[in-house]
């Protein structure tokens, strides 16, 4: 679960750099919304919400328990969504947010196993209204990709979390 940390938190570094440049200008302030959910939802917000399939894209989640999503809530509020999923479905979720987000940017890289093999990685990332969406191909490893949105506030407080762990002996 480390590497997942660390392999998200450089890419969110980098792209979060990447998407400040002054060519890119932010968006009006419509909420991102995945699937109906959207950062700042209350949890009323989400009962009464109609639930729908689990799927981005057409792309099922890796994990068949549970909804397909994992919620993270802060005082009766929706704070970070995580979706995660196979690589081979990474193309379809990127097209079908980027149907309703054509602001989102990515950046391919290459990324290398144990064994010295490389791949292409790309990442994707979106900032908008105090929410952040990144989805990135290979995530800790070749079998996962993960979405995520979370808020800005919640992304300030695990960048500050990892810098704490980077300099605790």
């Amino acid at each position: 679960m480390k590497c997942h940390a660390f392999v998200l938190l450089a890419a969110l570094v980098g792209l979060a750099q990447a998407a400040d440049r002054p060519a890119q200008r932010r968006p009006p302030d419509e909420p991102i919304a995945i699937k109906g959910m959207f950062i700042g939802m209350t949890t009323k917000q989400y009962i009464a919400q109609p639930k729908v399939e689990p799927t981005i894209g057409g792309v099922r989640p890796k994990s068949e328990f549970g909804d397909g999503f994992e919620l993270e809530w802060a005082g009766g509020e929706l704070e970070a969504l995580t979706f995660v999923f196979n690589p081979a479905g990474f193309d379809e979720v990127v097209r079908a947010v980027k149907s309703k987000y054509q602001r989102l940017t990515g950046t391919d890289s290459r990324v290398q196993n144990r064994a010295g093999a490389t791949y292409s990685q790309t990442s994707c990332l979106l900032k908008q209204a105090g929410a952040s969406l990144f989805i990135q191909r290979y995530s800790g490893d070749l079998d996962t990709s993960t979405l995520k949105l979370q808020s800005d506030a919640a992304l300030e407080r695990f960048l500050k979390h990892q810098q704490k762990n980077a300099t605790d002996i």
